[in-house]
């Protein structure tokens, strides 16, 4: 095989002709010793932990792109820089996250809103992004906290 920046890869960047014959020549080869490939591949994922561990980390990688693609719209880049604006806490409670955030979005436009943590999260997401009940539990939280504690019941039985 050729080093990485000899003269073939020299001429291949330059004609497109000849970087398309040795793609069709590395597809053939390829397709004619598929099996051979797979195995070389299966032993060294049995053998080598370190591949092993670059191969999981890869593949975690792409799910979570593809992930952040299809169901928000965002690519990785995106993510990672919504994270830093966020210096990399929940954007409503501000605590540094512990676990993988989780993407906030207007279920009705879809728009992306911001990185929470989990309980951050469900608790949105058990109001239903109703500012109303939002607002009600809020005013719940305010007036218990106002109201003087009560002294125990001493009522027979209970």
């Amino acid at each position: 095989m050729l080093s990485r920046g000899g003269p073939a890869e020299k001429q291949e960047s330059e004609d497109r002709e000849c970087r398309q014959r040795r793609r069709a020549s590395r597809r053939a080869y390829r397709i004619a010793h598929k099996r051979e490939i797979r195995e070389r591949l299966r032993l060294k994922w049995r053998t080598d932990p370190s591949y092993r561990e670059r191969q999981r980390a890869r593949r975690q990688k792409r799910q979570r792109e593809v992930h952040l693609k299809a169901d928000y719209g965002i690519s990785l880049e995106d993510y990672h820089a919504m994270l830093a604006r966020q210096g990399g806490a929940c954007a409503i409670c501000r605590r540094k996250f512990d676990q993988t955030p989780c993407v906030d979005h207007c279920h009705s436009s879809g728009k992306v809103r911001g990185l929470l943590c989990r309980k951050c999260n469900i608790g949105l997401g058990f109001c239903k992004d109703d500012l109303k009940l939002m607002r009600a539990a809020t005013a719940y939280l305010e007036s218990s906290q106002s109201a003087p504690p009560r002294a125990p019941s001493r009522c027979p039985g209970a």
